[in-house]
C-alpha cells in the first residue's frame, strides 16, 4: 500500500534524531568492496525468473566480471562495463533482450517468445520478425570481433549465455539469501551487511517503467516483498542493539510502504520516548490508531494500547512480542 502523504491520517512525525549510526555506513563502504565477489559466485548461476529511489536515473551499481550488466530495478537499463548501452527504440528488440537477461543461462522455446512479442501474428511472419529481433540484439551485445554470439540459439531455443550477464536483481538475491544464511547463523552483523547490500540495489520497483507487462508481475511481487522483509529485519536488529536512529529511519521506510504496520509505529513510538520525545510518541499512537479505523474499521491491537497507555502514564513499557527473523 502507498502512503497518501495528503491524507491527514498518514503521520511521519518529523522529530528531530540522530543521523543512522557510523557503524552501519562504515559497513556499507565495506560492501561496495565486495560486492564483486559476490558478482563472481554468480557467473555460473542462473538469474531468477523473478525484483528505493524511484527515477534516480543510472544508480551506484557493483562492478562486475561479467561484460554485461542489466538493471531491472526502476527503469530496464543495459551496460557493458560502466558504459550504457543505447537500446534503440525498437521495442521488439528491447522487450527480447528484457525477457532474456531475465534468464540467463536458460533456453527460451521461439514460441514462446514470438507468443510474448507478436502475439496475433501470422506464424511464418512472427518467425521471421523473431530471426530480425535476434539478429539486432546480437549486434547490440556482441562486442566487435567476437568469435561467438552471447545470444544463443539450439532446437529453436535461445538464450545469452551464462557467464555473459548479470543482472541487479540475481545480485539482490544473492545478498538477501546471504543475509537469510546470516540470521539463521546468528550473525547479525554479517545479516545486516547482506541486507543493507540486498537494499542499496533496489533503484525502484522490478520493471517500474514497464508496470504492466504481464510476465514481469510475479518477480516484481516477489523482489517487493524481500524488500520489505529486509527492512523489517534491519529494523528489529538496530532495536536489538538499542540503535535508535536507525530504528526510526527504517521503521518510517517501512511504513512509507505500507502505514497500516503496527509494529513500525511501536518502533517509532518506543524510539521517540527513549529519546525523551514522550509528545512524539504519543502522536504517533494517534496517526496509528486514526489509520486503521479510517482503512479497517478496527482499533489498534491490545499491545499497542498497552504501550501507549504506559507512554501516556509514564510507566514502564510492556516488552514487544518477540518474531522469528
Amino acid at each position: 500500500m502507498q502512503p497518501d502523504t495528503h491524507n491527514p491520517a498518514f503521520v511521519l512525525l518529523p522529530c528531530p534524531v540522530a543521523s543512522p549510526c557510523e557503524r552501519l555506513v562504515s559497513e556499507l563502504s565495506a560492501l561496495r568492496r565486495s560486492i564483486a565477489e559476490l558478482c563472481d559466485q554468480l557467473r555460473h548461476v542462473s538469474a531468477p525468473s523473478a525484483g528505493r529511489a524511484e527515477g534516480a536515473g543510472v544508480a551506484a551499481r557493483p562492478e562486475t566480471p561479467a561484460p554485461l550488466y542489466a538493471r531491472y530495478f526502476g527503469r530496464f537499463a543495459l551496460f557493458r562495463g560502466e558504459e550504457p548501452l543505447p537500446l534503440g527504440q525498437n521495442s521488439s528488440v528491447v522487450q527480447l533482450c528484457c525477457y532474456l537477461a531475465a534468464r540467463v543461462g536458460i533456453l527460451v522455446p521461439r514460441d514462446e517468445l514470438i507468443e510474448l512479442l507478436w502475439p496475433e501474428a501470422e506464424p511464418q511472419r512472427a518467425i521471421h520478425r523473431l530471426h530480425v529481433a535476434v539478429s539486432a540484439l546480437r549486434g547490440l551485445l556482441d562486442p566487435a570481433g567476437a568469435p561467438t554470439s552471447v545470444v544463443q540459439c539450439e532446437n529453436e531455443r535461445y538464450a545469452i549465455a551464462a557467464g555473459c550477464l548479470v543482472t541487479d536483481a540475481a545480485l539482490f538475491d544473492a545478498h538477501y539469501q546471504q543475509g537469510r544464511h546470516c540470521l539463521a547463523q546468528r550473525d547479525a552483523d554479517g545479516a545486516v551487511a547482506a541486507f543493507v547490500a540486498a537494499l542499496a540495489l533496489y533503484q525502484g520497483d522490478y520493471l517500474a517503467d514497464t508496470p504492466y507487462v504481464e510476465w514481469s508481475h510475479l518477480p516484481r511481487a516477489h523482489f517487493a516483498e524481500r524488500r520489505m522483509n529486509a527492512l523489517v529485519v534491519l529494523c528489529e536488529l538496530a532495536a536489538q542493539a538499542s540503535e535508535l536512529g536507525t530504528v526510526i529511519d527504517y521503521a518510517q521506510q517501512i511504513l512509507e510502504l505500507d502505514q497500516l504496520r503496527e509494529r513500525a509505529h511501536r518502533h517509532l513510538m518506543r524510539t521517540h520516548y527513549a529519546l525523551g520525545q514522550r509528545a512524539c510518541a504519543l502522536r504517533q499512537y494517534e496517526a496509528c490508531a486514526r489509520l486503521l479505523q479510517t482503512e479497517l474499521g478496527v482499533r489498534p491491537s491490545q499491545l499497542t494500547e498497552r504501550l501507549y497507555q504506559a507512554i501516556r502514564d509514564d510507566t514502564e513499557l510492556p516488552a514487544e512480542v518477540a518474531i522469528r527473523l
